[in-house]
């Protein structure tokens, strides 16, 4: 799997000059051999050909690729050493991400000892990239042949085409001073195929064992893996904690950095940030991973900032070979089998996440039976997280008004009617052309990275509803482009300036990210390249479904911003089913489409969040994510998917029904299923509201069906536990939508429209905002307004009147605020933005 970093031996990719090192083999000579099919006469250099992997006529799931080979003898002089595969690609269309395995078998029967898996980067434009992955060969006797496998594996009907040419073998720099010990790859985990007993007739035959110093991750991992495994077994397993010089014996399974692992050079700080590893050495398991050094317990167990990769090597061990699974937080979403006899063999599995950055926005909700830290440990259990900080934007510039609006007004932008906006209404909006506010910003951000060394990413974006307050002097306009509206207009202005902070930065910090939401007129990519240290976070609102015009249009914006050479985030909007009136309370299921949708983006984005609903069933806005249930499979499956991209989602699922809801697996497998199939099948053309929603994708008798499913299952699990628990509380979690469904039933007719006349003035009234003159106290009144579903209640009270005057109809709208908007400011004198 492409996704998986393998960690046995140094990987790496390098996409800048490569330094000569001594050549093992060319293989350009050899393309000329190959199918005329699989050839391509645009090369990198004057040598004719080149490979071409085509996809076309390829069926969706296979995988098009080729293979380059070293044997025999030329292959057993490779142990030990560092090898490096180098290839010049050129991407000319579609959106699969190229991949590779490097593999090693032996002799005699050519049996597969180890494989280790790569990725290359997608080429940005339209020239070759010269592009490079590395290896250590195992010292194992009788190598038949290594070989490296690349390609892509292809989703879809759409085209993929890739030109590879100038495919090389070379020695790595320095490979010759590279001596593994001898069975660091198979540390035995190859060649032991004994059994190895971890529980026999519910007798535990392990202890775990955590180094001398071990510090906060690894005694977190070890406490976790204790805690599940006692409730699988049934009964206390020791945690044992080496004294210096002094290593324990096995049977032990080894946390983190462990003598056993330091033997083999896997101690956490040498591995890659993230990166996982489960292996067997004889009687002994060894689980460690890449973790951040110095890190607290509070950091390891929050969800952000800090790599865990012991704790995920616990974890997917647990999830392997115990089974335990995390389905929802907390004790009733937790599934531990009993395990009365556990053994394995043959154990070596490394891995790494896909996406560096997996996290959610509005993530922790308000349920009484769940606390805040068991959500925040069911995200941690699922490998959400990110090791390097939050790359994701978002405004800015929200403290300035209090810092800098008295002392220096003009940091501030020009609005209409003359003024600074120095107030704090949709936060911060300054002015991007003034020098000033620009070296402000990077003293800024220079000093937050100073006070944060292991932050990798900081916000420079402007404040909410920039489009209706950013500044109007001369030099903020001239980057306009009216002609890109609505998500151009403010692109080169908004990106010309986080271009600059950028470059300031890196003057000092090149390391350092400056982070920006592709969002609202500021969406489509600027006319120029950005710096190589912006970061640009894609906001995207359509969630996951079947029809092409959503997939086309995530394509194209993936497509447009690409061309910047930014590294790419995605934050998706996951909360539009039920964000607006007329579809609160609708849910959007949709596990089996997540991985279709998230794979057009496969090697293209670092990472990815998505933003839960804050708004609850009765249209109620919260600073926490609501009706959570409704999104519980959803999470699961998506985090899986960006640990993984490329696990099976039906095994997920096939797991999930039974495992968790028991007696109700069947009627629950429905609901989810038909919910899934109603959302990804609706016909959006028309936009989502209450017809499209009520109507079209969830009708009355539709909703019916599907609540009846759910108190089935309530029905079939009576009396067993935790499976009752968990059938009521998905009941519960779902009654909004029921009752929402009811509300538009039967939908009320608008009220019959008065019918009024229009009284004929003597003088047209004046037109200041204020109807309060005498012409306006002739005019026709109407008032008690319904909003447009006549369902829900009317907070603010609206008044209308007309009046004919000179043969023109003038009227006027008085409109009362809410008591709940009271943070509604208005100018005190009108300017040109006030208008009807």
């Amino acid at each position: 799997m492409f996704s998986k970093l393998h960690l046995l031996g140094a990987l790496a990719l390098s996409l800048t000059c490569l330094a000569q090192t001594e050549l093992i083999r060319d293989f350009k000579g050899g393309l000329a051999k190959l199918p005329q099919e699989k050839l391509s006469t645009e090369v990198f250099d004057q040598k004719s050909p080149a490979l071409k992997l085509d996809s076309s006529g390829v069926k969706s799931g296979q995988f098009v690729g080729h293979t380059f080979y070293v044997y025999q003898e030329a292959a057993q002089a490779l142990r030990g050493k560092t090898i490096e595969f180098r290839i010049k690609t050129k991407h000319v269309a579609g959106n699969a991400a190229l991949g590779g395995t490097f593999r090693v078998a032996t002799s005699p029967g050519n049996e597969l000892r180890v494989t280790r898996s790569f990725s290359l980067n997608t080429p940005v434009g339209d020239q070759f990239q010269e592009q490079s992955a590395t290896f250590t060969v195992p010292n194992l006797d009788n190598i038949a042949h290594v070989n490296v496998q690349f390609g892509f594996r292809q989703q879809g009907e759409e085209q993929n085409l890739w030109i590879i040419d100038e495919p090389q073998f070379r020695y790595a720099e320095n490979s010759s001073s590279v001596q593994l010990p001898t069975d660091i790859l198979g540390l035995s985990a190859l060649l032991d195929k004994e059994p190895l007993v971890l529980v026999e007739d519910g007798k535990v035959k392990f202890s775990i064992v955590i180094p001398a110093a071990a510090d906060p991750i690894a005694k977190l991992a070890a406490e976790e893996l204790q805690l599940h495994c006692q409730l699988a077994v049934g009964t206390e397993i020791p945690i044992r904690q080496e004294a210096d010089g002094q290593e324990i014996s096995g049977p032990a399974i080894h946390v983190g950095g462990t003598m056993l692992a330091q033997k083999f050079a896997l101690q956490p700080v040498n591995l890659p940030p993230e990166s996982w590893l489960i292996a067997r050495n004889g009687e002994n398991i060894i689980l460690t991973g890449g973790d951040t050094p110095g890190a607290t317990y509070n950091q390891a167990t929050s969800t952000r900032g800090v790599a865990t990769g012991t704790l995920y090597a616990v974890y997917e061990f647990l999830e392997r070979t115990f089974g335990v699974r995390w389905y929802w937080p907390g004790k009733y979403g937790t599934v531990v089998p009993p395990a009365a006899n556990v053994k394995v063999t043959r154990l070596l599995q490394t891995g790494t996440p896909s996406y560096s950055t997996r996290g959610f926005l509005y993530s922790i909700p308000r349920d009484p039976e769940i606390s805040t830290a068991e959500f925040t440990r069911w995200y941690r259990r699922n490998r959400v997280g990110s090791a390097h900080g939050n790359p994701l934007a978002n405004h800015s510039f929200n403290a300035w008004p209090k810092k800098f609006g008295a002392s220096h007004p003009e940091y501030f932008a020009l609005q209409v009617d003359g003024r600074r906006k120095t107030d704090e209404v949709a936060g911060g909006h300054v002015c991007l052309s003034n020098p000033e506010v620009l070296k402000e910003t990077i003293r800024e951000k220079l000093e937050y990275f100073e006070k944060n060394p292991g932050a990798g990413f900081a916000s420079v974006m402007p404040g909410d509803s920039f489009g209706l307050y950013r500044c109007i002097c001369e030099d903020c306009q001239k980057p306009l482009q009216p002609e890109r509206a609505p998500a151009g207009t403010a692109s080169n202005l908004v990106w010309g300036f986080v271009n600059k902070v950028a470059l300031g930065v890196a003057e000092k910090m090149p390391d350092r990210y400056i982070t920006c939401c592709a969002y609202g007129d500021y969406r489509q990519r600027p006319d120029f390249p950005l710096a190589s240290n912006v970061a640009v976070t894609l906001c995207y609102s359509a969630q996951p479904r079947s029809d092409q015009i959503s997939k086309n249009k995530w394509r194209a914006m993936l497509d447009e911003w690409r061309q910047t050479g930014a590294a790419l985030y995605i934050w998706e909007y996951w909360n539009n089913s039920r964000y607006s009136r007329g579809v609160y309370g609708a849910p959007a299921v949709f596990p089996r489409h997540l991985q279709e949708f998230m794979r057009l983006d496969q090697g293209q984005v670092r990472g990815r969040a998505m933003e839960l609903s804050n708004i609850d069933g009765d249209g109620v806005s919260f600073s926490y994510w609501t009706d959570w249930i409704y999104d519980a499979l959803n999470v699961y499956v998506v985090s899986h998917l960006m640990n993984d991209i490329n696990c099976d989602v039906e095994k997920l699922l096939d797991e999930y029904y039974p495992a968790f809801y028991g007696p109700a697996a069947v009627p629950m497998r429905q609901f989810h299923d038909e919910l899934e199939l109603a959302w990804t099948r609706g016909n959006y053309s028309d936009g989502w509201n209450w017809e499209t929603c009520w109507v079209k994708t969830y009708p009355p008798e539709f909703v019916d069906r599907m609540m009846a499913l759910l108190r089935q299952s309530v029905e079939l699990c009576a009396g067993q536990e935790p499976y009752l628990k968990r059938a009521q509380k998905t009941l519960a979690g779902y009654l909004p939508f029921e009752r929402n469904s009811f509300l538009f039933r039967e939908k009320k007719s608008q009220t019959n429209a008065p019918k009024i006349t229009v009284p004929q003035g003597t003088a047209k009234p004046l037109l200041d905002g204020r109807p309060d003159e005498e012409a306006w106290q002739k005019a026709a009144v109407i008032g008690n307004f319904c909003d447009s579903y006549n369902i829900y209640e009317q907070k603010a009270g609206t008044e209308m009147r007309f009046l004919v005057a000179e043969g023109t109809l003038f009227v006027a709208v008085s409109a009362t605020i809410p008591p709940e908007r009271n943070e509604i400011k208005w100018a005190d004198d009108l300017g040109e933005r006030d208008s009807l």
